[in-house]
């Protein structure tokens, strides 16, 4: 039985963040001895961006590396143009307004705990 790509590359993405949060947050050694009592809090900042931003990474190379792969132009179709796409108003609000949602809530964390 044959799974659907989505599922594929959904399985893929899970795998890949379960491996690379751990390992940026628990494996790599980001952080010197703390200097001051502020240390902690920006160490605190650090991770939360991380964890923000590595399942965003990864959601967007699993997508760029099935559209290559599925995309790809076959032998003999060099002279061939896709086909004419129409947009999805619904979709483009949903991908400008939750990064900016999300951008917001990071820099305003950010913010307060550089304060």
């Amino acid at each position: 039985m044959r799974k659907h790509p989505l599922f594929q590359m959904a399985v893929i993405g899970v795998i890949a963040i379960a491996i690379l949060i751990p390992v940026c947050l628990f494996v790599i050694p980001w952080y010197p001895t703390d200097a001051s009592t502020q240390a902690s809090n920006f160490h605190t900042l650090y991770d939360v961006l991380l964890i923000a931003s590595i399942p965003i990474f990864v959601l967007v190379e699993t997508v760029i590396g099935y559209s290559i792969w599925k995309f790809r132009m076959k032998p003999g179709e060099e002279d061939k143009d896709g086909p004419p796409i129409h947009g999805n108003t619904r979709l483009e609000v949903v991908w400008t307004t939750l990064p900016a949602i999300l951008i917001l809530g990071l820099c305003i964390y950010a913010y307060v705990v550089l304060r």
